[in-house]
């Protein structure tokens, strides 16, 4: 019965978040707060820790390491391209700029924690 009962808050949740994502976050775009309660009672009904959950520090410079060069190399060819195209400008910052940036920020903060930790 346990396996049920994972099972179903594990399509739960996920049908929540694929909800909220594809139809409430326009209409309703406080909807992820009920789903953030619901994963985290969720947790703590679990007795889950940050490191159970996989949220630790432990080995980010070696990943990094590991990432970023390979990212350099397909990025900035992309840069490189899309400015000379003209098809990619650079945006004069400003408060619009900032909100975006830091709401998607957030957003896919969260989205990594739930896919790594749910």
């Amino acid at each position: 019965m346990p396996q049920v009962a994972t099972t179903l808050e594990l399509l739960l949740v996920y049908s929540g978040i694929l909800l909220y994502i594809w139809r409430w976050q326009t209409t309703h775009p406080r909807a992820w707060a009920p789903l953030l309660a619901v994963v985290l009672l969720s947790h703590v009904a679990h007795g889950d820790t940050a490191p159970k959950l996989g949220l630790t520090t432990v080995e980010l410079r070696a990943n990094a390491e590991a990432v970023l060069p390979v990212m350099a190399a397909l990025y900035l060819p992309l840069f490189a391209y899309g400015f000379a195209r003209h098809t990619l400008t650079l945006v004069a910052p400003g408060t619009p700029t900032l909100e975006w940036f830091t709401s998607y920020g957030l957003w896919a903060a969260f989205q990594q924690y739930l896919a790594q930790s749910y």
